[in-house]
């Protein structure tokens, strides 16, 4: 879990802060854009023979930005898993990105550092609870108040 730091919000919110390096960026960049090159047809070509610079300069941002985010979510997953139990993401929480708008133009050859945040459980700190007293009420029920019950039921349904 190198490059990672996790820092407590306000209430139960956590910040995951990362790194992904230029090189798995490039890597994952080169082989989305050579797929596109072999499922895309382009003006003035047959379909999967546009040269990879032409398929580049018409989508090379997109594919950026696509992997860009594909990268993160895969990093968030995996990073968040090595956790603590109480600092992992609660499975119905939203997660945001930080200030995700910076990030934008991804630029090539350049590591993305990202803080991701999302909701935890929220530290509970239990206290005395051993040695309390309380007073028992008193729970009895009488046929009148039996007969009482029954009879508002049968008003609610007698239309049923």
């Amino acid at each position: 879990m190198a490059d990672v730091k996790l820092e407590a919000r306000a209430k139960s919110q956590k910040a995951l802060t990362f790194t992904i390096p230029a090189a798995e960026i490039e890597s994952e960049y080169g082989n989305k854009i050579a797929k596109y090159a072999k499922e895309l047809t382009l003006k003035g070509f047959r379909k999967g023979k546009a040269p990879l610079s032409v398929v580049e300069r018409q989508l090379g941002e997109y594919v950026r930005e696509e992997v860009s985010f594909d990268l993160i979510e895969k990093k968030f997953d995996e990073n968040s898993k090595t956790l603590a139990e109480g600092d992992q993401p609660l499975p119905y929480s939203t997660v945001k990105i930080e200030n995700e708008d910076s990030l934008r133009p991804f630029k090539k050859d350049s590591d993305i550092t990202v803080t991701v945040l999302y909701d935890a459980f929220p530290a509970v700190k239990l206290g005395q609870y051993k040695g309390l007293s309380f007073d028992v009420l008193n729970g009895e029920v009488s046929e009148k108040d039996i007969d009482a019950e029954v009879e508002k039921l049968r008003e609610q349904n007698s239309d049923v």
